[in-house]
């Protein structure tokens, strides 16, 4: 059983503080220390590199610049690989951001902006990671010798020990830290945007905790519902309250998806909601016919079959994958009009 007490005590915000008072931990006091206080302790460090490489200024220049929705970052001077033969690439390139967007790529780019000098360096587009448990990293190399297994095979393996025994432990907190530490880790590997499938929704305060998380990194992700453990899940009927009170826009970094099984039920409520359908794996052949394929088709990619929900019959149905990653489909985006 799970309990929700924890909804009432530590916070997001209290954490941060946390972090912020955390001294530098000896190595005996970190393995004792718990999930929050490793991620301040991980702060500590990389906050460290980060003076000693000599770029405080600069990134205390772009924090102060980010109190502006509209502020602007120019990337000067920089080895730029667009990976855009329309763009090109540039030996000795700028790139303009501004807020959310890239605004120009090219040689010598004059504008009103926060400057950072890329000299040495090569710019390009971040990497995207199609399909992340980021509620797990507080986890990495537990198990580092485990196999998958299967559900509550009782074995030293992913589904009996990492599904089994601390998956139904986690509190609103742990999986908070965790999918803050992931993005940040992740940010810091070049791997800008992420689908994050984090199967943790014991509770309405533990999905809130997830968005939370995601949320403050600053990172394009998105947050994929998926089922819970015990009495308090909300899953799936929570997602229209989750679609209400974090993803009322359209236009921001972080977006929501269902992740549930291709049925009819689950189809009605993610159109309620606006929002895709994720399904990861492999999608049975033939696809359901209340879900619309007609010509008994199967879908499956080695990451994730995306979003056959859409409700506008002219909006693109898939906004992280191509059709030229599902086997049998033709090189273009699907429609929901093809679905009905």
């Amino acid at each position: 059983m799970i309990d929700d007490s924890c909804a009432s005590g530590a916070g997001p915000t209290e954490i941060r503080e946390m972090w912020r008072r955390w001294a530098a931990p000896s190595r005996r006091g970190l393995m004792g220390a718990g999930a929050g206080l490793v991620a301040g302790a991980a702060a500590q460090l990389l906050t460290g590199e980060v003076a000693a490489a000599g770029v405080t200024p600069t990134l205390d220049q772009l924090k102060r610049a980010e109190r502006d929705p509209n502020h602007r970052i120019l990337l000067k001077g920089g080895m730029v690989l667009s990976l855009d033969p329309g763009v090109g690439d540039f030996e000795n390139g700028d790139v303009l951001i501004g807020g959310k967007k890239i605004l120009a790529v090219g040689r010598n780019l004059n504008a009103t902006a926060s400057v950072v000098d890329a000299s040495g360096m090569i710019v390009l587009p971040g990497f995207v990671d199609t399909h992340h448990h980021q509620y797990e990293t507080i986890l990495r190399g537990i198990l580092a010798d485990g196999v998958l297994g299967s559900v509550n095979d009782g074995k030293k393996t992913y589904q009996g020990v990492i599904q089994g025994i601390f998956t139904p432990a986690y509190q609103p907190e742990d999986a908070y830290i965790s999918e803050l530490v992931a993005s940040l880790n992740q940010l810091n590997a070049g791997v800008t945007t992420t689908v994050d499938t984090s199967q943790v929704s014991h509770t309405p305060a533990h999905s809130d905790a997830c968005i939370a998380g995601l949320k403050e990194s600053g990172r394009r992700a998105v947050y994929t519902y998926s089922p819970g453990l015990g009495p308090g899940s909300q899953y799936p009927k929570d997602l229209l309250r989750l679609q209400s009170q974090y993803f009322s826009s359209a236009d921001q970094l972080l977006t929501l998806e269902l992740n549930a099984a291709p049925n009819a039920d689950n189809w009605a409520l993610a159109r309620q909601a606006g929002v895709p359908i994720i399904c990861p794996g492999k999608v049975a052949s033939p696809v359901p016919e209340e879900c619309g394929d007609k010509g008994g088709n199967s879908l499956w990619t080695s990451a994730c079959v995306c979003a056959f929900a859409r409700p506008q019959s002219t909006t693109s149905v898939s906004p992280c994958l191509p059709t030229t990653m599902f086997a049998g489909f033709k090189s273009r985006w699907i429609t929901p009009r093809e679905w009905a």
